[in-house]
């Protein structure tokens, strides 16, 4: 039997072509694995089990009430991510788990498969053109040695995010992921894939909303030197385009400016232009370091119109960086007011007293509640079950962040707001509700 398209067909149900085919694939593989030398061995000891063995093994340990195992892939940079997902987990056991079985939250952190000293290399060597695939596969296949684990939330890396997706659904895994919106990763999603955060076009909508009501006539675009990026420009472009809201240029920005003196005169000298245009307002599209070290460069410099930046996944590491230069700084964001959050924020603070309750954090404890209540109500841990009570049960599932519909997969009625970064009477900065447009 293969895994296809979220079901296991049998030998009958193939074409004759890949029933004749399919014997030699498996010959040829074997015949690859003995060629292998001792360094290739190791690489492929304790690679994952199959999607059929995965189904089964799942099925025996939630007969058996074993615990219900899902990982949760994450980065350091990346805010409170794992520390929600955490005290997600604590609350479910807290309250007798999952239909009485324990659920069992493995971790795993991104940026050792990024900073690893063997991908460095070979990167530098231009050995891995296509880093982001490699990163994202070795990440899942990490995550799918495990054979108990039935899902898996998180994944930051917007890159690698699409290959592991592919990895995660070949495997028969559930895949919530929280790390982007790029339109690329919903045209391919798969049946087991779950898009936490609203599609691009939402946040082109609400930031061109927000430039109208700040009267903005002309903006000026920089940006990170990425596609996703470039991809969000366009969308923006399209937006201010349709409000009448004129282009004033833009410029992309290596990830590595701050470390590297070429990228940094290059910016500075786009930025140090601008003093003498017509710009009502920049838009920020970068990672927390990387705005924070645009705005000061920004601001050291002379330019003072104002700034919109897109969703940083850490505001707390912006805030640090950036400084009295970034007060009023606008920021969108998935953050409400609700009272449901603010208990969250209690909650959060005093389970982990030195860490900021922002919005990875409230992703991280969706995600993993979300999952919990799917498994509860399908009573199974069989992923095409779980899916279609996402689908068609949990019709509108309410979390932190709003009230969760998927609809092909892509989530709805969660949706973006802008807020302001201002000084307190005792000097803290701090993100406040923008009056205007809200």
């Amino acid at each position: 039997m293969i895994f296809r398209d979220g079901r296991f067909l049998s030998n009958s149900q193939l074409s004759w072509g890949a029933r004749v085919c399919r014997p030699l694939f498996l010959l040829a593989v074997c015949v690859g694995l003995f060629a292998c030398n001792d360094s290739d061995r190791g690489s492929l000891a304790g690679n994952e089990i199959t999607a059929e063995a995965r189904l089964d093994l799942a099925r025996q340990r939630y007969k058996a009430r074993a615990p219900v195992v899902m990982t949760a892939v994450w980065n350091q940079q990346d805010g409170e991510f794992l520390a929600g997902a955490q005290l997600a987990a604590e609350e479910i056991n807290a309250e007798g788990g999952i239909n009485g079985r324990v659920l069992q939250l493995e971790t795993l952190e991104e940026e050792q498969f990024v900073s690893g000293t063997a991908y460095q290399f070979y990167k530098k060597q231009g050995r891995y053109r296509n880093e982001p695939q490699f990163v994202g596969t070795t990440m899942a296949k990490t995550v799918l040695r495990n054979p108990d684990i039935t899902a898996v939330v998180g994944h930051s890396s917007i890159p690698a995010i699409l290959p592991a997706m592919v990895a995660y659904n070949n495997a028969g895994v559930l895949f919530f992921g929280g790390g982007s919106s790029d339109s690329r990763i919903l045209w391919s999603s798969t049946r087991f894939y779950f898009q936490f955060l609203p599609h691009d076009v939402v946040l082109a909508k609400t930031m061109t909303q927000h430039m109208n009501h700040l009267q903005w006539g002309k903006v000026y675009f920089i940006y990170e030197a990425d596609r996703h990026s470039e991809q969000l420009v366009e969308l923006l472009r399209a937006a201010c385009a349709s409000a009448n809201i004129r282009f004033g240029g833009a410029v992309a920005i290596l990830s590595d400016t701050r470390s590297n003196n070429a990228s940094t005169m290059r910016m500075q000298k786009s930025i140090a232009a601008l003093r003498k245009g017509d710009i009502d307002g920049l838009v920020v599209i970068a990672n927390s370091g990387l705005a924070a070290h645009i705005v000061r460069e920004s601001r050291m410099l002379g330019l003072l119109q104002p700034f919109m930046l897109t969703p940083v996944s850490n505001p707390r590491l912006f805030t640090e960086r950036v400084g009295l230069f970034g007060e009023n700084v606008r920021l969108v964001t998935l953050r409400r007011d609700a009272y449901q959050v603010d208990e969250f924020h209690k909650r959060f603070m005093a389970r982990f007293p030195d860490k900021t309750a922002d919005i990875a954090a409230s992703q991280g404890y969706d995600s993993v509640q979300l999952y919990a209540d799917a498994v509860a109500i399908a009573d199974s841990t069989d992923p095409t079950l779980v899916a279609n009570v996402l689908h068609y049960r949990l019709t509108s599932w309410s979390g932190l962040l709003g009230n969760y519909t998927f609809v092909d997969r892509e989530v709805q009625n969660v949706k973006y707001y802008v807020r302001r970064l201002v000084r307190q009477k005792d000097g803290e900065l701090t993100f406040v509700k923008d009056g205007a447009g809200e």
